[in-house]
């Protein structure tokens, strides 16, 4: 099953319009509807976009890395296109393999959850 990029957010501005006040100084939490090529649905996967100089900065005491992006500089066409990049590297057979693939970088909403 082919994953798609449906949608990409976040809950205080509009991406479109936001740029950070140092780009080599920020972290952005994005929400990302992730789902199937053929699907009117989505599943919500979150992943926190920083910079080395902000990880730097908040690491002291170590930090996690998973759901995590660090690029070196604030660039919007760059953040989606290795969104869609890692998106397109995790078609599976269905869509509980293809999101078992996308929740080993973004956060899914449904990880661990047992029917």
């Amino acid at each position: 099953m082919k994953a798609v990029l449906k949608g990409m957010t976040n809950d205080y501005f509009d991406l479109e319009e936001w740029e950070p006040e140092d780009p080599l100084d920020f972290s952005l939490d994005l929400l990302l509807r992730i789902g199937g090529s053929n699907s009117s649905g989505a599943d919500n996967f979150d992943l926190v976009v920083c910079t080395p100089k902000w990880l730097a900065r908040y690491s002291d005491a170590g930090m996690w890395g998973r759901g995590m992006l660090v690029i070196n500089h604030y660039d919007a066409d760059l953040i989606r296109s290795k969104v869609v990049e890692y998106i397109d590297a995790c078609s599976g057979e269905d869509w509980m393999s293809t999101a078992s693939r996308l929740s080993r970088v973004f956060l899914w909403e449904f990880e661990g959850y047992k029917q």
